[in-house]
C-alpha cells in the first residue's frame, strides 16, 4: 500500500488529504481509504501520466 498527498476539491475551495492506495495500474488506482464516494480529486493540467 502507498500513501500520496492529494488535494480534495470541496464547496468553499479545496483541502489537502493524505489517502491509501491498493491495486495501481497507472491509469487507475484503488482508493483504500481518505476519500469518500462522491468526493473529487483536483489533478494539475500539466500534471502528465499521473
Amino acid at each position: 500500500d502507498e500513501r500520496y498527498l492529494v488535494v480534495v476539491q470541496k464547496e468553499n475551495g479545496s483541502e489537502e488529504r493524505t489517502i491509501r492506495i491498493g491495486i495501481n495500474d497507472r491509469q487507475y488506482a484503488q482508493v483504500l481509504e481518505g476519500l469518500q464516494p462522491g468526493e473529487r480529486v483536483v489533478i494539475p493540467q500539466d500534471a502528465g501520466s499521473v
